[in-house]
C-alpha cells in the first residue's frame, strides 16, 4: 500500500481505528491503575507511533503536558537503545525531567511493536507516580537531587519478563510501594494492549508497517495546520505576563512570528531560573506551547506528529522556560501552565474570536 493508494475514505476509517486503540489503551489504563491520580484525575497520556518515532494518534484524555513530551522521549529511549538492541516484548521507562515530561513524578512507558520480527512502530504511555520518594511533590525544594528517585531509560521488560531489580530499587525508594508499583504494572498491560491491537489492526488491513500510513495522515494534518496558519495575518505578535514566583514576581515573554504557513515562538525575555523547583524544562514549555498554538488553529485535528510541523519554538539556556540541569523542576508545572495563555495573549488581537 501506497499513500497514493489510500482513499481519503479509507484513510478516514484507518485514522479513526488509530484513535480508537490509543482510546482503549486510555480505558485499559485507568480501569487497572491503584491510585486515584490515575482512575480519578487522569494524570495520564497515551500515544501510538510509527516505527520512525513519529506520533500517530493520543488518546482523547491524554494531558498536553504529557502527550506533547512523548515523541522526546521516544528519542532518548532510541538513543540509548538503538532499534537493533530491542527485541519483541521489551518495554523501557524513565522519569527524566529532561527526557520525559519536566519532573521526576511522571514515569514514561515504551513498548517497541514488533511484525513478523520487524519494528512497525511504538507504543507509549506516561502517569503521575502517586510518590517518587525524596521530599515529596512540592514547589519549595532547592536541589534536584532532592526530588526523589531519577530514572534514567532502563529495560524495565525483557522478553516479556519484568526485571524484578528495577521494582525493588523503586519499590525501597517510594512510600506507597504497592499503588506506585501496581499504577507501573497498568502501565505495562496498557501498552501490551495497545501492541496487541495494532497488530491486528495492520493484520486486517494488510500492513507490512505503520510508515505510510504514517505519512498520510501526517501530510494531511501538516496541510491543515498550514491552511489554518495562513488565516492568521503574517507578522510578529508578542505578549508579556508577571506571575507570583517563590521569592518575588516573575517576566514570561513570548514573541510569535507568523510567515508562510508557520509560527515560530521565541521565549527571549523571560526571567532566568530561580532557586526553587518551579523551573520548568524545555519540553514542557514546547508541549503546553504546542497546546495553545493548537487550539488556536486546528482544535478539532486529533493531534499527530503532522500538527507540529509547521511550528518551531526557541528559548534561552537557563531561561526559567529553558532549565537546564541540575535546576530543580520537581512543580514545573507552577509557571508551566503559564505558559498557554502566554502564548494565546499574544494572538489575542489577530485572532479575537479565540
Amino acid at each position: 500500500m501506497s499513500m497514493a493508494t489510500i482513499d481519503p475514505v479509507l484513510l478516514g476509517i484507518m485514522w479513526d481505528r488509530i484513535n480508537a486503540i490509543t482510546s482503549e489503551m486510555t480505558a485499559a489504563l485507568i480501569r487497572t491503575s491503584f491510585s486515584t491520580i490515575v482512575r480519578e484525575s487522569y494524570d495520564l497520556s497515551v500515544v501510538a507511533f510509527d516505527a520512525k518515532g513519529r506520533a500517530l494518534a493520543q488518546g482523547r484524555l491524554s494531558a498536553p503536558g504529557h502527550s506533547g513530551t512523548a515523541a522526546n522521549t521516544i528519542r532518548y529511549v532510541m538513543e540509548n537503545f538503538p532499534v537493533a538492541q530491542m527485541q519483541p516484548g521489551d518495554l523501557f521507562i524513565t522519569n527524566d525531567p529532561w527526557h520525559g515530561t519536566g519532573h521526576v513524578y511522571d514515569m514514561n512507558f515504551v513498548r517497541p511493536v514488533f511484525r513478523k520480527g520487524r519494528l512497525v512502530g511504538f507504543t507509549f504511555s506516561d502517569t503521575h507516580m502517586p510518590d517518587m520518594g525524596g521530599l515529596g511533590f512540592s514547589a519549595n525544594i532547592a536541589d534536584k537531587f532532592a526530588e526523589g528517585l531519577h530514572l534514567p531509560a532502563v529495560r524495565l521488560i525483557r522478553d516479556c519478563k519484568v526485571d524484578p531489580s528495577i521494582l525493588a530499587i523503586i519499590r525501597s525508594n517510594v512510600r506507597v510501594s504497592e499503588q506506585v508499583i501496581g499504577d507501573i504494572m497498568a502501565n505495562v498491560t496498557c501498552n501490551e494492549l495497545g501492541e496487541r491491537l495494532l497488530l491486528e489492526f495492520m493484520d486486517e488491513y494488510g500492513l507490512e508497517d505503520l510508515t505510510t500510513l504514517g505519512d498520510a495522515i501526517i501530510a494531511k494534518s501538516d496541510a491543515a495546520m498550514r491552511e489554518a496558519i495562513g488565516r492568521i495575518p503574517p507578522g510578529v505578535y508578542e505578549n508579556r505576563m508577571r506571575i507570583e514566583g517563590l521569592d518575588g514576581s516573575l517576566t514570561l515573554a513570548c514573541r510569535c512570528t507568523v510567515k508562510d504557513g508557520t509560527i515560530a515562538v521565541d521565549f527571549s525575555g523571560s526571567d532566568g531560573i530561580v532557586a526553587g523547583a518551579i523551573n520548568v524544562p524545555f519540553c514542557y514549555t514546547r508541549a503546553m506551547a504546542i497546546f495553545a498554538l493548537r487550539l488556536l488553529t486546528v482544535p478539532n485535528l486529533p493531534a499527530n506528529e503532522g500538527s507540529i510541523g509547521p511550528l518551531s519554538f526557541s528559548v534561552p539556556a537557563n531561561c526559567i522556560l529553558n532549565a537546564l540541569p541540575p535546576a530543580p523542576t520537581a512543580g514545573r508545572h507552577v509557571v508551566g501552565h503559564y505558559v498557554t495563555p502566554l502564548v494565546m495573549g499574544a494572538f489575542a488581537d489577530a485572532l479575537p474570536e479565540r
